[in-house]
């Protein structure tokens, strides 16, 4: 299998998705400097910057996770089969030449942009709308999230309260009931900082 220099940095993000990290975060726990994976040093000068070796191999080192392990990790991923996100998917982490997503660097630069495809939503969102969601965002009761769950369920929610070993959620966005989750069931959760619509 190959990898062009998009690819390579999409393994890298849904390495550190899979570990609920961002890449700065990623990079700190491989030991590396927080900027190494960011999005922002993806280009330089005009001309793709690829990861080195050394830092790939200690980011794997770091999580424990064999080159076999990231290429699933990267087949996996939808970006890898197409552009932008779908609610019902993981989201993908864009670059900054996505054509259907944009980084926002005023929020943090691990923020990306989630359209939605449908109108399940309303009326909170309608179908076209682009929800900024940003993964460092801290997380506070009554902040709108995104959660996906590891059965693959994604969830538009208002945050309830929070224990040690379990997360509620109020009156989804879709109009579902109210849940409670157990953290180990939660894959992702991340803030909905704006939505453009």
């Amino acid at each position: 299998m190959s990898f062009n220099h998009a690819q390579i940095w999409q393994a890298i993000d849904a390495l550190a998705r899979s570990h609920g990290l961002s890449p700065s975060g990623l990079a700190k726990r491989a030991g590396l400097d927080p900027t190494t994976f960011n999005p922002s040093k993806r280009m330089a000068a005009g001309k793709p910057r690829w990861p080195s070796t050394e830092s790939i191999a200690k980011a794997l080192a770091a999580l424990n996770v064999s080159v076999p392990e990231l290429l699933a990790l990267y087949r996996a991923a939808p970006e890898a089969q197409a552009p932008g996100a779908e609610m019902g998917q993981e989201p993908a982490v864009p670059d900054k030449g996505g054509a259907r997503s944009a980084v926002i660097p005023e929020l943090s630069e691990d923020a990306y942009a989630v359209e939605l495809r449908s109108d399940a939503y309303r009326p909170h969102y309608r179908k076209g709308d682009q929800l900024v969601i940003s993964p460092s965002a801290q997380l506070r009761k009554g902040h709108r999230v995104m959660v996906k769950t590891r059965h693959g369920a994604i969830l538009l929610r208002r945050l309830g309260a929070m224990t040690e070993g379990r997360v509620g959620f109020s009156t989804g966005l879709d109009g579902g009931r109210d849940v409670v989750l157990e953290r180990e069931d939660i894959v992702l959760m991340h803030r909905i900082v704006l939505a453009s619509q």
